[in-house]
């Protein structure tokens, strides 16, 4: 790709700071922070940032959906640069938070990635116009209440023009397609009994589990292809001779819009209240924000692919992702444009939230495949803010996209 001298010199200052953003992603790697509690992540990607001329606010303001109820997000952050005059804000995202497994989803890579896009965009933004902006959005991995829904709800995006995000992968691609997604936790309760000598005293709380995820099997055949049920018996008992008083299940309900797993979560709680029907057990539930799935805006995934082109990566390894999970990105990438660009860190066929991703995740393949991935957000931002015309078509694209979906929003 031909640069100009402007950009040559951010993508000179991405190869200079290269090994210490690996290191950087390494550390995170290797002390994996499940959801809210990423503390040691979230002071070296700010420490980093302020370092580096970025005005940052550690920990942000943010709101819950359901009650507006007030919140702060200890490990979230913002980091400003201003360029030489006001023009177009463009966002990049970072998130940090691992799985119980360590880093499954290569979140490690993710934030570094973002970091090191934004280290280099701030070596020239007093060449620019506008507002280079990185959210620092924990908790992604907590799919009952994703962080970027309340922080989306306070109004963290709504003087964002564009959102670029990334997530490693088994492949190059820019339009990867995403389900929407509520979480469900249900705790059913019953009556304890001895299992032998007084079976009839008792009410099993297991048994109205079992006959739940029964009613969803039941359900399977009545639903859209897209649609995606699923869980797990969290708490089945204290011991086998003892009738369980107490059982808890965790599920998720997916499918490629939210009208329509909200039309599957009435059917899924008339499932809990026929389960307590059948057996005599009582039930409390909590269905999780609706996290959207984010609108693709063809123009900014085009211009985004053709930087992967531009840089080097071959045209046989940009490839269709479906996704078919889900992400709190979505809230996001519903209020304004939002790209997600996916980068080949684990060889073709290896699976996120696997143990062999959380191995692929701190492999070179995945850090010299981030660092390109940066150099791609990077100079991606860096034609955006210098292009005010090429925000406002894809804008005013988005806007249309999502009249046609949602009616306007």
């Amino acid at each position: 790709m031909d640069l100009d001298t402007t950009a040559q010199k951010m993508i000179e200052q991405i190869d200079k700071n290269a090994d210490r953003i690996k290191d950087l992603s390494l550390y995170i790697h290797s002390h994996p922070e499940t959801a809210s509690t990423e503390y040691k992540a979230a002071k070296i990607l700010c420490d980093e940032l302020e370092k580096n001329g970025f005005k940052v606010e550690r920990g942000l303001e943010a709101l819950r959906p359901v009650n507006n109820e007030e919140i702060f997000l200890k490990t979230a952050f913002k980091a400003i640069f201003k360029g030489k005059e006001e023009g177009s804000n463009i966002a990049i995202l970072l998130e940090y938070d691992a799985l119980p497994i360590g880093h499954g989803c290569g979140h490690n890579l993710i934030c570094a990635a973002g970091l090191s896009a934004a280290l280099g965009l701030g070596g020239i933004m007093k060449d620019l116009p506008g507002t280079l902006v990185v959210y620092g959005t924990p908790a992604e991995e907590n799919g009952l209440k994703g962080n970027k829904t309340e922080m989306v709800h306070a109004g963290h995006f709504k003087d964002i023009d564009i959102v670029l995000a990334n997530h490693p992968g088994d492949r190059w691609d820019t339009k990867a397609n995403w389900l929407a997604f509520r979480k469900l936790y249900v705790d059913f309760h019953g009556v304890a009994s001895h299992a032998a000598s007084a079976p009839e005293k008792g009410i099993s709380a297991l048994k109205a589990a079992c006959l739940f995820f029964n009613g969803v099997d039941a359900l399977r055949e009545f639903v859209r292809s897209d649609t995606r049920m699923h869980g797990r018996i969290v708490n089945g008992g204290r011991m086998c001779n003892i009738v369980p008083d107490y059982s808890q299940v965790e599920f998720g309900v997916r499918a490629f819009d939210l009208v329509y797993v909200d039309e599957l979560k009435e059917k899924v709680t008339n499932i809990i209240k026929g389960a307590c029907l059948m057996t005599g057990a009582k039930a409390d539930y909590e269905w999780g924000y609706g996290v959207n799935a984010p609108i693709i805006v063809p123009t900014l995934s085009d211009f985004v692919t053709e930087n992967i082109k531009g840089f080097g990566v071959e045209k046989n390894k940009i490839k269709p992702w479906t996704a078919y999970a889900s992400t709190d990105l979505g809230e996001v990438g519903v209020n304004c444009p939002t790209m997600n660009l996916f980068f080949a860190a684990a060889p073709e066929g290896v699976n996120l939230h696997t143990e062999e991703m959380v191995a692929a995740s701190g492999s070179e393949r995945a850090l010299d495949n981030m660092i390109l991935a940066s150099k791609i957000l990077a100079y991606s931002a860096y034609k955006l803010f210098s292009n005010w015309r090429q925000v406002k078509d894809i804008k005013q694209e988005f806007e249309q996209i999502r009249r046609n979906l949602y009616g306007g929003m």
